[in-house]
């Protein structure tokens, strides 16, 4: 059982023995891909929901693309969907291995929604950079879906390793089990 706890952690909080060495790209690829699936259906269901709203509204523009559907494509990904998708990726058991999460100062306590805000927010953040650094190629119609392919295949998998490695403020850890 590898706890990665303070005594494994350097002064940043990321885990001297590195989570990528116990994680394999294949499984973190399979946590990314169940933390980001939800994102793409919940996204595209909104999306859609939004965008029949609008073409049956009788206003120039509709309100809904002026003032409510940009609040809902920043506020519920951080503060909702994405804990949601992070805690589930974490509590599922996949081939080979399944992820736990505890306190390391022992407190028995269970985790709250805000308790999964910090992993939740490591993952969207670094994520939202590479696709935000990236996104001018995506304008000016030049690979167009270059930005999330990148984030999703290559970004996404070495977040999960260094989120499940880090140390949170919350007193929040991973370990790693085989099944």
């Amino acid at each position: 059982m590898l706890v990665l706890g303070k005594e494994n952690m350097d002064s940043d909080g990321e885990s001297k023995e590195a989570t990528m060495a116990t994680l394999d790209y294949s499984q973190r690829f399979r946590i990314s891909w169940a933390i980001i699936w939800p994102h793409f259906v919940a996204l595209g269901v909104i999306g859609l929901v939004i965008f029949l709203l609008g073409s049956i509204s009788n206003e120039t523009p509709p309100v809904i693309f002026t003032f409510i559907a940009p609040l809902i494509f920043l506020l519920f990904p951080p503060l909702v969907l994405t804990p949601w998708a992070v805690r589930r990726a974490v509590m599922r058991s996949y081939q080979g291995f399944h992820l736990q999460v505890g306190r390391t100062n022992d407190q028995a306590k269970p985790l709250t929604h805000t308790d999964w805000m910090a992993p939740a927010w490591l993952w969207l953040w670094r994520n939202w950079i590479v696709i935000l650094l990236l996104s001018p190629l995506a304008k000016a119609g030049v690979l167009a879906g270059i930005p999330a392919l990148v984030s999703f295949f290559i970004i996404s998998p070495w977040v999960v390793g260094k989120m499940i490695g880090k140390k949170y403020a919350t007193a929040l850890h991973f370990s790693t089990h085989p099944n």
